[in-house]
């Protein structure tokens, strides 16, 4: 792993989602509970193989007790997917195979860069700004699904 270190708060008794930035090189990670109450970036996974990566994100969920899985895909502007949109459906699929949880896609467009303003908004920068900003591009990926999901 990269940057910070993996979650150790305890996680209240409800459903927790586990957000996943799924770069070339790295996989950002945050989590919120299913009261919404506070999306945290967790930590960013340096990426080796598939069996590594997805074992990894599998240990995460259970350590959070994660009960969905929101895996940002990188859609183009015209809105079709490219080939980073599939990779991350792949890995999306290991994982909820791995893990038996559900896994939803969320649009990540302009995540990345968001996530950039917000951590120079906070007086990040060189190697403190790279070691968080996979896991709060996953925040934001994460925020934007809870924002768009429909209310029961």
């Amino acid at each position: 792993m990269k940057g910070l270190s993996p979650a150790t708060a305890a996680w209240p008794d409800m459903p927790v989602h586990l957000a996943l930035d799924i770069g070339s090189a790295t996989i950002g990670l945050a989590a919120c509970d299913d009261e919404e109450e506070s999306v945290r970036a967790l930590y960013t996974i340096t990426r080796l193989n598939r069996k590594r990566d997805v074992a990894a994100v599998a240990e995460e969920a259970g350590r959070c007790r994660a009960e969905v899985i929101v895996v940002g895909l990188a859609v183009r502007s015209a809105g079709e997917e490219g080939d980073s949109a599939r990779r991350a459906r792949k890995l999306g699929e290991l994982v909820r195979e791995a893990t038996g949880l559900p896994v939803v896609y969320q649009d990540e467009r302009l995540s990345t860069f968001e996530a950039g303003e917000r951590l120079r908004a906070q007086g990040y920068t060189g190697e403190a700004f790279a070691a968080r900003i996979d896991a709060e591009a996953a925040r934001v990926i994460l925020e934007d699904y809870l924002a768009r999901r429909p209310s029961i």
